[in-house]
């Protein structure tokens, strides 16, 4: 298939998810949710005709922009982002009704992040054709998985007599998690371990065709999902197997971003007659959790610092440990009443730690870390750059910039592949 057809196919089905992710949250997420008209006020839909044109015509923007984007790199990015957090703040604006402040201040973030994506983009190679082939690599990170695999078994034999839980009914053992009072360390090694390692090494394994090792990684990611109830882990070994496969078929980017927008409309559709037939909500309740609530949870961020109230100042991040943060809990907690852990990364998180300033610094700082390890990623395998950035992207819609560099390996694997490439140069096998 030729380049300009493939990029038709691009341009049709960013539209068809923008169009299908609307009708979705109208006919989908908000009849099941319909009994929440509170903290996160799924279940109000409240149309807003003059909030639906600006968006609309903001997201004819983007989606010229993607279009017209060159480098696959970026492209793969700023693509996954559009998925799984534009569109759904771009629907929640008109379908929720949301305030003119709030529709300002998302446009303000989202124009910034896609700017400076296409700046840097413009700074880079468009092409990637460097494979990087080390055998030491696959010693160091075979190590690395064992080492991981000791610390996941020895916490959870000696905090839960190694529970294995068969349930997604997780938070009373998510409270009990979070009532262990575990090392700092170990609780942010954890974290590390669960969303960002042990997906590499699952990655690795796929692709080194070690199939018996990746469902080894698979039953070591469980122990820990059984251990501290995040299903996001379990979600990130689906990713990770999916982009595998669909790699191993399409061998193409840009094919696959393609086949991902058209698959989630599919999903969309099945998901709503699965509910309205057989009352089965379970995958609409996955992709609800998935899509619109990270962005329904940045939004109640916005509507509490728009009070007035004192912005974090990054003192609910690792650096609470050394300065006081101006609210008496984790405010994850604090903002939801202590109900529930409303995490949330991108605008939510920028507007809370440095209100309108960081609708501008927060976009150039995550862009300018993609920016950095492209030439880490640049020097793998193709579905391994496109997972990594998969994986990336997923844990920070959910947590702060600086929880994601520290606890969620991005500059642990810089520094480390930085290490690894630099041995090579040196002559090392």
């Amino acid at each position: 298939m030729s380049q300009s057809k493939l990029k038709k196919y691009f341009l049709w089905s960013l539209l068809f998810y923008k169009v299908f992710f609307d009708l979705a949250y109208a006919f989908l997420f908000v009849p099941i949710f319909s009994y929440d008209n509170g903290f996160y006020g799924t279940g109000i839909l409240m149309f807003n005709n003059l909030n639906f044109i600006i968006t609309s015509l903001f997201c004819i923007v983007i989606i010229y922009v993607l279009f017209n984007l060159k480098n696959t790199y970026y492209l793969t990015i700023l693509t996954i982002i559009y998925i799984f957090a534009f569109i759904p703040s771009m629907s929640i604006l008109f379908l929720k009704n949301e305030s003119l402040s709030i529709v300002i201040i998302t446009l303000i973030y989202w124009a910034a992040f896609f700017s400076f994506g296409v700046l840097f983009s413009k700074k880079l190679p468009k092409k990637i054709n460097e494979v990087f082939s080390f055998r030491a690599f696959k010693y160091i990170s075979f190590l690395f998985f064992i080492f991981n695999t000791l610390i996941i078994f020895f916490t959870s034999f000696y905090y839960t007599n190694f529970r294995l839980l068969f349930s997604f009914d997780v938070y009373i053992f998510r409270e009990e998690f979070f009532n262990l009072n575990l090392p700092i360390l170990l609780n942010y090694y954890l974290l590390f371990c669960g969303f960002v390692f042990l997906p590499f090494t699952f990655m690795n394994f796929l692709l080194n065709k070690q199939f018996l090792f990746a469902f080894f990684n698979f039953f070591v990611g469980f122990v820990q999902y059984s251990l501290n109830g995040h299903k996001s882990i379990l979600f990130v070994y689906i990713i990770v197997l999916s982009l595998f496969i669909v790699f191993s078929i399409l061998r193409n980017p840009f094919k696959s971003l393609i086949f991902i927008n058209s698959s989630l409309v599919f999903v969309f559709i099945f998901s709503y007659f699965l509910d309205k037939y057989l009352q089965f909500s379970t995958p609409a309740i996955f992709l609800y959790r998935s899509l619109p609530l990270p962005q329904l949870i940045s939004n109640q961020y916005l509507k509490f610092f728009l009070m007035g109230n004192e912005p974090l100042l990054l003192r609910d991040s690792i650096f609470r440990y050394f300065f006081k943060s101006p609210y008496p809990t984790v405010f994850s907690f604090y903002i939801t009443g202590g109900d529930s852990n409303a995490n949330n990364g991108l605008i939510g998180d920028a507007f809370a730690n440095f209100l309108y300033l960081g609708l501008i610094v927060y976009p150039f700082l995550i862009n300018f870390v993609f920016f950095k390890i492209y030439y880490i990623f640049s020097k793998f395998n193709i579905f391994f750059m496109f997972s990594f950035i998969f994986i990336l992207i997923w844990n920070l819609l959910n947590a702060s910039f600086f929880t994601w560099l520290l606890s969620f390996g991005v500059l642990s694997f810089y520094f480390l592949f930085s290490i690894l490439i630099l041995l090579k140069k040196l002559g090392l096998r």
